[in-house]
């Protein structure tokens, strides 16, 4: 899966009301959830500089624009973090396989060929080191 399609399927898994863009709140929650110790103020400012259009909602495309320009290699632990959690459907700390597909499909793709290829180990799940190292890597 290539660095877009995931950035793409983190937008929406925190689109949570399904509408194509992200308001304050949700951009806030995925911060939240992320670990991130962002105040709002910091959440504020991020989402202003997101949304270039002004009209108060980050649209994918504005998010995949902003996400487009920064290397993988430059991409924050707590936002592969906050990524990881929107995989991991369980909690458990590691994503399956199942959880994988499951994700694909609430997002309206096609599981039939997904597979856990940061699965470095080959236990049959994906842990957050294995996911750090493999979009380090990228």
């Amino acid at each position: 899966m290539s660095f877009e399609q995931r950035c793409s399927d983190f937008f929406d898994s925190a689109d949570t009301d399904n509408t194509g863009y992200l308001n304050q709140l949700e951009l806030a929650k995925v911060v939240s959830n992320s670990g991130c110790k962002k105040d709002a103020r910091e959440i504020i400012e991020w989402f202003d500089d997101l949304d270039k259009n002004d009209d108060d909602k980050i649209s994918k495309q504005e998010f995949l624009k902003a996400l487009g320009k920064v290397p993988p290699k430059d991409v924050k632990e707590a936002d592969l973090r906050a990524a990881f959690k929107q995989f991991d459907l369980d909690g458990s700390g590691s994503i399956t396989l199942d959880e994988l597909k499951q994700v694909l499909v609430n997002n309206g793709e096609d599981p039939e060929n997904a597979a856990l290829d940061m699965d470095a180990n080959d236990d049959g799940k994906v842990q957050f080191e294995e996911f750090l190292a493999a979009w380090r890597n990228m």
